[in-house]
């Protein structure tokens, strides 16, 4: 077959940015967290100067967003990439949970465009929390490419 490192460069570029944003934000449960998880990306080789400039420039702008900077405080209970085990086996994985008092919010991160079957994934999350005793679901789909936010309804 081909060799492991043949034309790896474009692919890395397209195929690991989403895998990139997921685990940078994965360690960022307050606003303060951003520089130091993009340091340490960046220390560990995964992205360049160029990229962790273009990287904060975004991701400050999703954490400091109106309707999401909430779930970058410091207040109630945040959960990343958390698991929820069925008893069928099956795993699911929401990005970002809040618990607060009286309600808890669902965020899920997605690069590229929106698809239909985002919003489907975002309702399970929601109803699987639902089944497990949590009140008040709101669920956000936060698309990094374009800045976007979409709050699905309950």
């Amino acid at each position: 077959g081909a060799p492991e490192v043949w034309d790896t460069e474009e692919v890395t570029s397209k195929k690991d940015f989403g895998l990139i944003v997921h685990a940078i934000l994965a360690k960022v449960n307050s606003t303060s967290d951003l520089t130091p998880a993009l340091n340490q990306f960046m220390n560990e080789g995964v992205i360049d100067l160029p990229e962790k400039k273009s990287l904060q420039l975004k991701l400050e702008k999703i954490i400091n967003h109106k309707e999401l900077k909430e779930f970058y405080s410091t207040e109630g209970i945040i959960k990343t990439e958390a698991e929820i085990i069925l008893p069928t086996g099956e795993v699911y994985r929401p990005d970002r949970v809040v618990i607060g008092s009286g309600k808890t919010s669902v965020i899920d991160y997605k690069t590229g465009i929106r698809l239909d079957k985002h919003i489907k994934q975002i309702k399970k999350y929601a109803e699987l929390l639902n089944e497990m005793g949590y009140q008040g679901i709101e669920q956000y789909l936060v698309y990094i490419d374009d800045e976007s936010i979409v709050k699905v309804g309950h």
